[in-house]
């Protein structure tokens, strides 16, 4: 696909480990669409990584994604799970993830979603399929930036490569958002779980209550491992 040509479909890959999955990804999926930005939502958990202990097992965290999508969207509703990485043994990041899906779907056009608060690490990003990873991205991978507390960016956006671009909602309207990284749940979720009710869905909480998860006990019982 030549720049000239018009793509089949415009693709915002949603990518991150997602342990677990809550209602904020819920909210940037569904505000992507929303505001126009992509044709669909693709959410890739990743799996398990060199550089940050995931708690969690990819097939149980690309389950919960499933379950997260399919009792909070309606079935015609532009988002979907992917098991990209379910196979593999550690993630392969952002740069090898991205050079697969684009030689797999050719008339696609592919956008990668991070948060403004990545942005002064992107070009450090490293691959084991080519050098100086993080720089090739920055100047030739198109990028959807979810504006971040802190980290805004909308004044000096003129410093950012064409190829990067700001989600901004349709004219009159906001971008609805909510602020909760996994991390913060899973630390409400191990001092109280009644504190995390309403901040995932009701069957992602239940399933963590059901298999001990993040309370220190084990999978072994879980549907998947």
């Amino acid at each position: 696909m030549t720049e000239q040509t018009k793509p089949e479909k415009v693709i915002a890959v949603l990518g991150g480990s997602f342990d677990p999955f809550t209602n904020a990804h819920l909210k940037m999926s569904a505000e992507i669409i929303h505001s126009k930005h992509a044709d669909e939502v693709w959410i890739v958990p990743c799996a398990p990584r060199r550089d940050k202990k995931i708690q969690t097992s990819i097939l149980q965290r690309v389950l919960m994604a499933h379950m997260a999508v399919n009792s909070s969207f309606g079935s015609k509703f532009p988002v979907f799970v992917r098991d990209d990485e379910v196979s593999l043994e550690y993630s392969e990041g952002t740069y090898s993830l991205m050079k697969k899906l684009k030689e797999k779907y050719p008339t696609y056009q592919f956008w990668f979603v991070i948060g403004t608060d990545l942005i002064a690490d992107l070009r450090k990003w490293s691959s084991k399929d080519i050098e100086n990873a993080g720089m090739w991205l920055w100047d030739n991978m198109q990028f959807l930036l979810i504006p971040r507390p802190g980290y805004e960016i909308s004044h000096r956006t003129e410093d950012l490569p064409k190829n990067h671009r700001i989600l901004a909602p349709l004219h009159g309207l906001t971008v609805v958002n909510q602020e909760l990284s996994s991390s913060e749940f899973r630390k409400r979720f191990k001092a109280n779980p009644n504190s995390v009710e309403g901040l995932t869905p009701a069957i992602i909480l239940a399933h963590l209550l059901r298999y001990g998860m993040f309370q220190g006990k084990s999978e072994s019982h879980a549907v998947v491992q």
